[in-house]
């Protein structure tokens, strides 16, 4: 028996000290905070199509087609446009965007030589594993970078106070609910590094085996006693209370309404209007700006040539229920019967008629309907 074997051993001064079992707690509340708002907005703008205009006409060229079905050969649009936002929120750098041998990549690494004013050269890229051995001017590239200080302080550690506290709230939590006994020896012989090391083992492995478990036995040896000295249960209420003042803080450096952080939405509508007003549209416009300015001159932008980032579809949208809008849309020639289409995301009509503007007659000048008293419908 083990404790046979020590007390044969010689009694010598000992120095007792307690045996804990170590549990290893990180506090993920932010990260997790952070991961929910970004994958929000990365996940809205992976769905927006990016719109091409040449010379004021939207064309589906070879730039709309890396944008919206495939960005290289291993990634289609829509991974490509997620991945780049997230390294637009999380990398220190920015998301560097590369156009490469006709596909467009996201880099995974990167070095800056700074210019500031002929332009950054851009070394050391890779994608993947791939090293592309290539530099790159400032011009070639598409650097998506925030210049949000609340979006970075957030990002850089702004909520350290908040996890001290959290540290602590867990830390009185797990004090006030862990189990706790007081194990007492009658005679405690020992003091070798031997004995320590048994001892501790002894303690470690069967005494805890036996509290952890759900029911088991525990063989008690003269002179030996296990005391119960856990303190009253605690309440996780202060841990709720810091998580939810971590999510609040982080809504609203991202422009995020609350709600969505919890995922209890209830007006879905007005939330989501608010979100893509405050949350999405100014990222957009960011990405939108940055492909246009490095996919376009001054000369051909002047012309209207430029790259949209377009969140107007995102919003589920129930066509039963928008029916008598759609019609006043149409009959107000405010859009043609194809684009309304695109908007509910359905297919054009390869028909003249369906990409004239029209409006009734009830929407005319007085003079007009005068000139056509029958009324019904006059193309625009």
């Amino acid at each position: 028996m083990f404790f046979d074997s020590l007390l044969k051993r010689q009694a010598q001064t000992a120095k007792i000290t307690p045996v804990t079992l170590s549990e290893k707690n990180q506090i993920y509340f932010k990260m997790l905070a952070i991961h929910i708002a970004v994958s929000y907005i990365a996940n809205t703008i992976s769905k927006c199509e990016f719109k091409v205009f040449e010379n004021g006409q939207e064309v589906h060229n070879d730039l709309y087609y890396r944008l919206n079905v495939s960005a290289n050969p291993n990634q289609n649009a829509a991974q490509l446009k997620n991945q780049i936002v997230w390294r637009m929120f999380i990398n220190q750098g920015g998301s560097l965007v590369l156009p490469y041998r006709d596909c467009i990549y996201s880099a995974d690494g990167y070095q800056i030589e700074e210019h500031p004013i002929t332009g950054d050269i851009y070394k050391n890229i890779t994608v993947g594993n791939q090293d592309l051995r290539k530099n790159f001017k400032a011009e070639d590239v598409v650097l998506l970078k925030l210049d949000d200080k609340g979006v970075k302080a957030l990002i850089d550690g702004a909520f350290d106070q908040y996890e001290k506290a959290l540290s602590t709230a867990f830390l009185c939590y797990k004090s006030g609910n862990g189990v706790k006994y007081k194990y007492t020896v009658d005679t405690y012989p020992g003091g070798t590094e031997q004995f320590n090391k048994d001892y501790k083992a002894f303690i470690a492995s069967g005494l805890t085996d036996f509290i952890d478990s759900y029911a088991g036995v525990l063989p008690m040896m003269k002179g030996t006693d296990l005391t119960s000295v856990s303190s009253q249960a605690q309440s996780s209420a202060d841990i709720i209370a810091l998580r939810k003042d971590v999510f609040s803080m982080t809504a609203q450096s991202f422009k995020i309404p609350e709600s969505m952080m919890y995922g209890n939405i209830t007006n879905t509508n007005d939330v989501v209007q608010q979100f893509l007003t405050f949350g999405v549209d100014p990222y957009a416009n960011i990405i939108g700006q940055e492909f246009t300015r490095k996919y376009y001159t001054m000369a051909q932008w002047q012309k209207r040539s430029y790259v949209q980032v377009d969140t107007s579809t995102v919003l589920h949208v129930d066509i039963l229920e928008i029916a008598d809008k759609v019609d006043k849309i149409i009959s107000s020639a405010a859009l043609s019967v194809n684009e309304v289409r695109t908007i509910l995301g359905e297919p054009p009509i390869d028909e003249p008629w369906a990409n004239t503007h029209w409006m009734t007659k009830n929407n005319s000048t007085a003079e007009e309907q005068l000139k056509n008293p029958n009324g019904g419908g006059e193309k625009k």
